[in-house]
């Protein structure tokens, strides 16, 4: 049983089908929206009825890291629990990303957690060119799963990770509400097609300032703490950085938010704060 937290990745790992069909919406888009350098911090908080618990906290960084003798950004996303949280459900989960700057495909995918108790431990590396993925290992439990098993993989796949900064160079300007944006994701050894449905345009206050933001949603996975069909609300700063600054989704009882704490390190000016 998958027990994702998706304090790391509310907003890429919204994915209603398996798909094998080819997907090219965001294969070919370069990166000006972030750099090596990069930290996004969020608190995460737990809602049901009046109560507004600070469950979890996570950060998200971006570094250069040379990868097969090429530098690549190395992206690290950690979650963790609050300590006065950890009575109910404790987690410590860490995901990196190694993504070929040149085309912002990944490179390598790592994947440690612990939520639970329950612990998964994985390892992929990504041949883009001849459209291939492995997993080098997979563990969970202690229990090793799978190991250098290769998969057959579309052409412009992402890991769970690097989703989130492709996705963070869609080119808003050209999209109107109703717009759709397609994007394949690959884990666990299976590709998840997802259809990010563009909102348009909405003004939020959040600790770092009132921003003006885009506004798009994707359906939940049914899981573990997911009933299925419910939608994840995202919305990014308006700017040439384009941050995710809210998340929200619910869960079997309550509602998860993410709300952006700090940011330091952007690659552009913030001009989307009023």
């Amino acid at each position: 049983m998958k027990k994702l937290f998706w304090l790391c990745g509310l907003l890429m790992l919204a994915a209603p089908d398996k798909t094998t069909a080819q997907n090219d919406g965001l294969c070919v888009e370069d990166n000006t929206n972030y750099q090596s350098g990069e930290s996004i911090s969020f608190q995460v908080f737990f809602k049901l009825g009046l109560m507004n618990a600070h469950a979890g906290n996570v950060n998200f960084t971006v570094t250069e890291r040379e990868y097969n003798d090429d530098m690549s950004y190395h992206i690290v996303g950690v979650g963790k629990t609050v300590s006065s949280y950890e009575w109910f459900y404790k987690v410590n989960d860490t995901y990196e990303s190694w993504v070929d700057q040149a085309t912002g495909l990944p490179l390598r995918f790592k994947r440690n957690i612990n939520e639970g108790g329950y612990k998964i431990m994985q390892e992929y590396t990504f041949d883009n060119p001849n459209n291939h993925a492995m997993i080098v290992k997979s563990v969970t439990n202690g229990e090793t799963k799978i190991t250098n098993k290769k998969y057959n993989v579309n052409q412009c796949v992402q890991d769970v990770l690097s989703a989130i900064y492709r996705c963070r160079n869609i080119d808003f300007t050209t999209k109107k509400a109703g717009d759709r944006i397609p994007l394949t994701i690959f884990i666990d050894g299976d590709q998840y097609e997802i259809n990010l449905n563009y909102l348009g345009k909405e003004t939020i206050k959040t600790k770092l300032g009132t921003l003006r933001c885009n506004k798009f949603r994707a359906n939940l996975v049914k899981g573990t703490i997911f009933e299925g069909d419910e939608e994840v609300l995202v919305w990014a700063t308006d700017d040439k950085n384009q941050v995710p600054v809210l998340i929200e989704a619910p869960i079997v009882v309550g509602r998860i938010r993410a709300t952006i704490s700090n940011w330091s390190g952007l690659r552009n000016s913030i001009t989307s704060k009023k």
